[in-house]
């Protein structure tokens, strides 16, 4: 699915519905509930709708771009430029963003991912129920430069560096008492 597109859906159907009625607006579809909401509002509805677009368009060269065969080709040009700039480009959107949490979604890789990844030999099923793995949560280089900046003492101790730490998680979610094990890619920056 598109980006918003599902968030548009469950608004059209809220707008339609007699719940719209019952929270002030008018129901009956968009126009109604357009009418008793403030000009403020509405222009930044519209401002969210422009943005929500503009998001699908890049999800869509994304996709696009998600076709590409993984072989580590130098910067100047090659598949792992294009990794690094479709990186950017969805950090550009929220550039103080430390983790993307997705549970089941796609992680953002900034080069190629590895070969493991691609064959499907990683990640390994889960060690306590046999599942499935998939992704969860994401860290991303700007968590090291946010811990130096908070704890610039500590700096010297956090020496570690990485382009990006993709972690995946039980597919089937199974719930234990104490900790699980769970797989980890670390990815170095470029």
């Amino acid at each position: 699915a598109k980006s918003g597109e599902h968030e548009r859906e469950l608004l059209e159907r809220y707008l339609k519905s007699g719940l719209a009625d019952e929270d002030g607006g008018s129901g009956g579809g968009r126009a109604g509930a357009d009418a008793a909401l403030p000009q403020e509002v509405l222009q930044e509805l519209s401002a969210e709708e422009d943005k929500l677009r503009a998001d699908a368009a890049v999800e869509e060269e994304d996709e696009m771009m998600d076709d590409v065969d993984g072989g580590d080709v130098d910067l100047d040009g090659g598949v792992t430029a294009e990794w690094l700039h479709k990186f950017q480009r969805r950090i550009e959107r929220s550039p103080a963003q430390a983790i993307r949490y997705s549970w089941g979604g796609q992680p953002l890789w900034m080069a190629p991912p590895a070969r493991e990844l691609a064959a499907g030999t990683w990640p390994p099923p889960c060690t306590r129920c046999g599942a499935a793995r998939i992704f969860e949560l994401q860290l991303l280089p700007t968590l090291l430069s946010q811990l130096r900046s908070a704890w610039p003492k500590e700096s010297p101790g956090l020496a570690m560096d990485w382009g990006t730490v993709v972690i995946y998680t039980c597919g089937e979610d199974c719930a234990a008492d104490e900790p699980s094990e769970e797989f980890v890619v670390v990815q170095a920056g470029v």
